[in-house]
């Protein structure tokens, strides 16, 4: 479990690298949109919920989810890990 907001930015942005290997890491920011870019898919999104909830320690209700929510590691971490 990351121990604060910048571990678990890290956290995050590993996991994406995983999934989209061929990331521009130039251009690969917190501000990325990372569905819109075609970065992970639908099938991770799911994955993506479950590494949000044990990174905040959280429980997400999936009745409350706007697709913005997902939109970047910044808005992620806006809205779920703050």
């Amino acid at each position: 479990m990351p121990a604060n907001n910048s571990d678990a930015r890290q956290v995050l942005r590993e996991w994406i690298r995983s999934k989209a290997p061929s990331v521009d890491e130039a251009t690969f920011t917190d501000q990325t949109k990372i569905i819109e870019e075609g970065l992970i898919t639908s099938v991770d999104v799911l994955e993506l919920f479950l590494l949000i909830e044990e990174l905040g320690e959280i429980e997400i209700d999936a009745t409350e989810l706007e697709p913005d929510m997902l939109e970047s590691i910044d808005r992620i971490c806006q809205t779920f890990l703050e």
